[in-house]
């Protein structure tokens, strides 16, 4: 399974550095259908969505994945949003999976 970033370019082109397969959004209108397509991909584990489409979306991105075990939806800001404790790696695979891991100390 592979992680996939959904965003703008700005969001993406890290991941996309980083060997991270990025979908870039250019209106918001094909959030919903790009978002929807790497969700039925059977290759995709998770999905980290720039933190504005999932706050605009997170109705229909929860109603999407709901009944599915994968993939594993993650929102993180982008050059816009402040990281929150909320977004800690710790926390969310704590509650992706269900179990807490200690990285060191986080603030």
């Amino acid at each position: 399974m592979r992680a996939v970033a959904i965003g703008d370019l700005d969001f993406i082109i890290g991941f996309r550095l980083s060997g991270i397969d990025g979908i870039k959004i250019e209106n918001d209108s094909k959030f919903l259908d790009e978002f929807k397509k790497l969700s039925e991909n059977k290759d995709v584990g998770i999905i980290i969505v720039q933190e504005k489409y999932y706050i605009k979306f997170k109705k229909e991105i929860e109603s999407i994945i709901s009944e599915r075990l994968y993939p594993i939806v993650v929102s993180i800001p982008g050059k816009e949003g402040k990281i929150s404790k909320e977004f800690l790696l710790s926390s969310l695979i704590k509650k992706a999976i269900g179990i807490e891991i200690k990285f060191g100390e986080e603030k």
